[in-house]
């Protein structure tokens, strides 16, 4: 179903959409998935496609982007994105498990350098895990994909502390796929660094300061 908002950024899409020169943009690597996008899209709503398609790199001239890196299904969510300046999809009715989608779509936000976006995520993931334990496949792709200090890693520290520390979900620790996290030296590091920060107060209490997980948007 289309709502008002829908109509609104489709409309305000519709002339980048229309005489715009479409882009060929090769997502992922085994399994890849190739869209046609229109020139005009891509480079309003991503400042990494802008300096790619606008410039004189080989990007511009052949009409096509490459990110092999990247993920497919996190890509649609952008395609999605861009056409109605929504997440499409309503992360509390997928469960959990949809958490790690959400976290590789913030990835990809962060290289396409689209703020909007990836505060769009942040907020479905601070929704999903309202009463729900930290998920650690979320936790690996926050971690071994995103820099020190972003804001993805910020929530999935506050998250975890929250719920092991502050003794909302004391089993959390012993969930399957956290032992993998405590060989990652920069989880332990940033641990026991928020610990020792948070030490008069509940380590878990940020969870709840949503701000600190968005990023600036200009």
């Amino acid at each position: 179903m289309t709502t008002t908002s829908d109509s609104a950024a489709l409309d305000g899409n519709s002339g980048r959409l229309e005489n715009s020169a479409p882009i060929a943009i090769i997502v992922g690597q085994k399994d890849s998935v190739t869209w046609h996008l229109p020139k005009s899209l891509l480079t309003y709503h991503s400042p990494f496609f802008a300096a790619a398609l606008e410039g004189s790199f080989a990007e511009a001239q052949k009409m096509q982007v490459c990110l092999v890196e990247d993920d497919p299904e996190s890509f649609r969510i952008f395609v999605q994105w861009m056409l109605a300046e929504q997440i499409g999809v309503d992360s509390s009715v997928l469960g959990v498990e949809f958490s790690d989608e959400i976290a590789k779509a913030w990835v990809l936000g962060d290289k396409l350098r689209c703020p909007r976006f990836q505060n769009q995520l942040m907020l479905q993931l601070i929704s999903l895990y309202q009463n729900q334990p930290i998920c650690p496949i979320a936790a690996a792709t926050a971690y071994y994909r995103t820099a020190p200090n972003s804001k993805l890693r910020k929530f999935i520290i506050a998250k975890f502390l929250h719920d092991v520390v502050d003794g909302q979900n004391n089993k959390t620790r012993f969930k399957k796929g956290w032992e993998a996290m405590s060989q990652c030296e920069d989880f332990s590091r940033d641990l026991m660094k928020t610990l020792v920060l948070k030490k008069r107060e509940r380590p878990g209490k940020a969870v709840n300061q949503t701000y600190l997980y968005l990023e600036d948007d200009l």
